[in-house]
């Protein structure tokens, strides 16, 4: 079990490296912008005030929602690979599921994702054919640091 899980920490750190950036919610609309070469905007979050505002602005309904739990980026960090990496942190078991199945492609770029999903036929026809017809359309990323 502890090698395995060495392998999977590996892997994903790994994959982390080469990304600056990560989507922890919000995968359908990030992939929707890419397929339709549209803009992504994001929240970038860079300390434990970012978190705080976030909760203030949903408080005051100026921001939709944000459903994680964290009080803190490094609860939000552990979050995240609790959930790659299928860790079940639960009293009283607090049990280490292994998946030997497990494979970094989870992490994949959005842009690689609209591709993949188009070139191997998983999407309707009427999405491919959008995608393909702006294919010289590059989408930019906005990136908007939470606002104080």
């Amino acid at each position: 079990m502890v090698e395995i899980r060495r392998r999977e920490y590996n892997a994903l750190f790994r994959a982390l490296s080469t990304a600056p950036y990560h989507i922890l919610d919000g995968n359908n609309r990030a992939l929707a912008a890419a397929l339709n070469r549209k803009t992504l905007r994001a929240l970038h979050i860079d300390a434990d005030q970012d978190l705080k505002e976030i909760e203030r602005l949903v408080t005051a309904g100026e921001l939709f929602s944000f459903p994680h739990r964290a009080q803190s980026v490094e609860d939000l960090e552990g979050f995240f690979l609790q959930h790659f990496l299928n860790l079940n942190n639960t009293p009283p078991n607090r049990a280490l599921t292994i998946s030997q199945d497990w494979v970094a492609r989870k992490l994949t770029s959005v842009a690689t994702r609209a591709y993949d999903l188009c070139t191997q036929k998983l999407l309707p026809g009427y999405m491919i054919k959008r995608y393909s017809q702006t294919k010289n359309v590059r989408a930019p990323v906005t990136e908007h640091s939470v606002p104080s």
